[in-house]
């Protein structure tokens, strides 16, 4: 059904990730909602990211990331800033090779 709203020409993965952006620069001081919403961050970053809508799901997690190091230093926050990191390094790989075959093809 996303795939289908976005072969339409709708930029629903672009608004999600506009809206999960603004919605982390307003929650900071609200621990629950703040917790989540990084929670959220990282399933939708992962979801963007599998559905190869890799830049709109880089802002989604560099904005989760950002609001992982905003915290508490705790071990339970090393974890999910850890776990924005690998995603976004599993999307910098993808976007690295699909450059490098547009480059050499």
């Amino acid at each position: 059904m996303f795939q289908s709203l976005m072969d339409h020409g709708t930029r629903v993965s672009r608004d999600l990730a506009l809206c999960y952006a603004r919605k982390c620069s307003i929650v900071k001081s609200n621990p629950t909602a703040r917790d989540m919403l990084i929670d959220l961050g990282l399933r939708l970053g992962g979801f963007l990211s599998d559905s190869g809508w890799f830049s709109d799901a880089e802002k989604v997690l560099i904005s989760c990331r950002d609001l992982c190091q905003s915290t508490d230093a705790t071990p339970r926050y090393w974890k999910k800033t850890l776990g924005c990191c690998h995603k976004l390094v599993y999307i910098f790989y993808w976007q690295s090779w699909v450059c490098t075959r547009i480059l050499y093809f």
